[in-house]
């Protein structure tokens, strides 16, 4: 009777190392947004010498950055950040994915208005 009871411990063992093995086991996404959306910038244009700052703090909420500079004029930086992960946790190892995008907006304000502004986009694979 002990050597049956052996025998099936053994088998279980076995069955259940297998079904770790062929299974995605630990697999998860997930996604993490910092900043502002940015993604409005697609929709809301902005015009030099029109766009006041009072309609970007509107439209983005508060800046990330504000500097003044000496000669009267204000860089306003808004940051959009969103990155995505896939991660794996196999029986014989581990693998993940990550991509990080990011976008910025900086506007340069003379006089309540927008003298010149900046969009930059990137986006990283790991």
């Amino acid at each position: 009777m002990r050597q049956f009871f052996g025998i099936v411990v053994r088998v279980g063992i076995l069955a259940g190392l297998s079904a770790m093995a062929m299974n995605s086991g630990g697999c998860f996404s997930t996604t993490s947004h910092n900043g502002t959306d940015l993604s409005k910038l697609d929709d809301f244009k902005i015009v030099k010498g029109t766009t006041t700052e009072s309609q970007l703090v509107a439209e983005f909420g508060q800046p990330a950055s504000t500097t003044s500079q000496s000669d009267g004029t204000t860089m306003m930086t808004w940051i959009d950040g969103t990155s995505q992960g896939q991660f794996s946790n196999y029986l014989f190892g581990s693998t993940q994915h990550i991509s990080v995008k990011s976008r910025s907006l900086t506007a340069t304000i003379r006089d309540g208005v927008v003298a010149d502004y900046t969009v930059s986009d990137s986006q990283q694979q790991y």
